[in-house]
């Protein structure tokens, strides 16, 4: 079984389509891991609700239920994520970079939609843990790393792309380095996609990224 996670930006928030309805899509994607700076999007309450109880259904009985992808609009999701930002400025300095050139590339891909809704698929990355509680306590463990009311203790990072940002799903180019393509419906894995350049830059995330990873583990464990 794969564990692969998606993030999803759509064109529509209708919750059923027809098959004639396509909508653009565009997405992210992580092998093994759970994109830290995902969580920046939601709040603990999308963590809650419907969507607990079919995620707790689905683990129970993965063959019989499926569980949903978390589901928010972009503007709340805009909204979530700059105040995960301005918060990490003060008491993650470390990753506060990192979040910024992060940030700038999601907007500019959601621009390009525009997009109107969130969906992150998180429910295969369960299968690294023993229980639904304790990957639910997981998750909100990430959240409350951008919104809770204290500094957080964050796990040690050794994959950026799998452990802090995803990657494009069509293409497994980095991002935010390199902005996806907008697809009509979902696309399909393999298809080649135009490589976009985010505002903060190849060569910019790359310094960065590799700044960062030398001085996180000790900056986080200190």
């Amino acid at each position: 079984m794969g564990n692969r996670v998606h993030l999803e930006l759509r064109g529509s928030d209708l919750p059923y389509l027809a098959e004639e309805d396509e909508e653009d899509v565009v997405g992210l994607t992580a092998n093994n891991g759970l994109p830290l700076f995902w969580f920046a999007l939601l709040q603990e309450e999308h963590l809650g609700g419907a969507w607990e109880s079919e995620f707790r259904a689905a683990f129970a009985d993965p063959e019989e239920c499926v569980a949903e992808p978390i589901r928010l609009g972009w503007r709340e999701a805009r909204a979530n994520l700059a105040s995960a930002r301005q918060l990490a400025e003060a008491r993650l300095p470390e990753l506060a970079p990192l979040l910024r050139s992060w940030e700038a590339g999601i907007v500019a891909l959601a621009a390009q939609g525009p997009a109107q809704e969130v969906r992150l698929y998180l429910a295969e990355n369960s299968n690294f843990y023993g229980s639904a509680d304790a990957f639910l306590d997981a998750l909100r463990g990430f959240v409350r790393v951008w919104h809770g009311p204290h500094r957080p203790e964050v796990p040690p990072v050794g994959d950026v792309a799998s452990e802090l940002t995803g990657v494009d799903r069509s293409t497994d180019q980095p991002f935010p380095a390199v902005l996806p393509d907008w697809r009509s419906g979902r696309p399909a894995p393999g298809l080649p996609a135009a490589r976009h350049h985010a505002a903060a830059g190849a060569a910019e995330w790359g310094m960065v990224a590799l700044f960062s990873g030398a001085v996180l583990g000790a900056a986080w464990l200190g």
